[in-house]
């Protein structure tokens, strides 16, 4: 990537999905503390630091550098009308090589839930990685009793590939996860 490229922001009906800015930092810090017990059990545990904005200032600088260095894309979902941080979508171990591949993480706020808006920003988040980052894969990986998820990525097209066995370590206990995919058709070979 080049260093003069301005990040990302994708545009949809409801949300503005970009990468968080220093401004953005409070809003973060208080969507991630409103979310802490919605969101365990679905990721590693967190330690108190991580619930700060302190962290967060910090995070917002390694955002930006880990996609400039094309390793990861870690978009928030902002509500349109108020600007409000809603979820994340992260593009995550971008390979290219043989694979053009990358994991596909996501979240909404437990308010948010049930109206479509998580299928809305990833649908903006895998045009982006089929289109300007040019990948050929996404794959994503989902509790097997997360319906939610599974039903999510059901609609954008994904395959379901497999169980992965002890897949990820979540709340600091290994977890059995539903493998799928999504590949890109008109993937075209880098120039």
């Amino acid at each position: 990537m080049s260093p003069n490229r301005t990040p990302p922001c994708l545009e949809t009906p409801r949300l503005l999905v970009r990468f968080p800015a220093l401004e953005d930092v409070p809003a973060i810090a208080r969507y991630v503390t409103a979310n802490r017990e919605h969101f365990r059990g679905s990721g590693p545990a967190r330690d108190a630091n991580y619930y700060t904005e302190l962290y967060w200032a910090k995070a917002v600088a390694d955002i930006e550098r880990d996609w400039r260095e094309d390793r990861h894309c870690h978009f928030f979902l902002f509500g349109r009308d108020d600007g409000l941080p809603l979820g994340r979508a992260r593009l995550s171990d971008i390979v290219r090589g043989a694979l053009h591949g990358c994991n596909l993480g996501y979240e909404l706020d437990r308010a948010c839930q049930g109206r479509g808006l998580m299928t809305e920003g990833l649908r903006a988040v895998i045009d982006y990685a089929f289109g300007p980052l040019n990948l050929h894969r996404i794959q994503a990986a989902h509790r097997p009793e997360n319906l939610r998820s599974a039903r999510v990525l059901q609609r954008l097209g994904f395959i379901q590939e497999g169980l992965a066995r002890d897949y990820l370590r979540v709340d600091g206990v290994w977890a059995d996860h539903v493998v799928t995919a999504l590949v890109n058709p008109a993937w075209r070979a880098p120039a």
